[in-house]
């Protein structure tokens, strides 16, 4: 999966979660989010997060995004993405060393770049605390050029 882009093209993760999701986690006095290797989060418009193209096509993160609220007890993990057309994952913050398929995806025409519609994964209801069914709709993904 490469789409417009070329295996070693730097390209932006940018993925606004879920509007709704994000909003209560942020009422939170204790939310937190942070960043590492260039990645960032903004209120407004979500996560954006650096990455490279694989040779395979695989949209690689070369940094993260980790968001939490009440002391903890609700962490989004935006770090180890990867994208392959089918699913965006992570590194499995229960399991280390396994991948969790956040979300999958579902390509859709984008003006520049690629552009997904999401819908939550399988096992990863177990983040939210099973609050969000598997196949609850979340933002789109969008990947751009850097």
């Amino acid at each position: 999966m490469t789409g417009p882009f070329a295996p070693g093209d730097a390209v932006v993760v940018a993925w606004g979660v879920k509007r709704s999701l994000l909003d209560y986690m942020m009422r939170s006095e204790s939310f937190v989010a942070t960043s590492d290797g260039g990645a960032s989060f903004d209120a407004a418009t979500g996560a954006a997060i650096p990455a490279t193209v694989a040779e395979d096509g695989e949209i690689v993160a070369t940094g993260g995004v980790l968001l939490s609220a009440h002391d903890g007890a609700l962490v989004v993990p935006l770090v180890g993405v990867r994208i392959d057309g089918v699913a965006l994952t992570v590194d499995d913050p229960v399991e280390p060393g396994r991948r969790l398929a956040l979300v999958g995806l579902t390509e859709v025409p984008a003006d520049e770049g690629s552009r997904w519609t999401t819908a939550l994964g399988h096992d990863a209801d177990v983040l939210f605390l099973h609050n969000y069914l598997p196949g609850t709709a979340f933002d789109e993904v969008f990947v751009r050029r850097a």
